[in-house]
């Protein structure tokens, strides 16, 4: 498990975890911006491009 935060002008702290097939990610400081995905393996920055786009979703951005 990992943690990785993202700044929008305020933080977004959002827990990662792996699974065997594929990997989700929750923000911890606002219920329902959630994420994942089914590659095994991402890199960080394909893990951050997804936790930002589930940001901007969940605010209408």
């Amino acid at each position: 498990m990992k943690k990785i935060t993202i700044e929008f002008r305020i933080p977004f702290t959002f827990q990662v975890k792996y699974h065997k097939d594929g990997w989700s990610a929750k923000c911890i400081e606002y219920d329902g911006i959630v994420t994942g995905g089914k590659d095994k393996n991402p890199s960080d920055d394909e893990v951050i491009e997804m936790m930002e786009d589930s940001i901007k979703t969940a605010f209408n951005i």
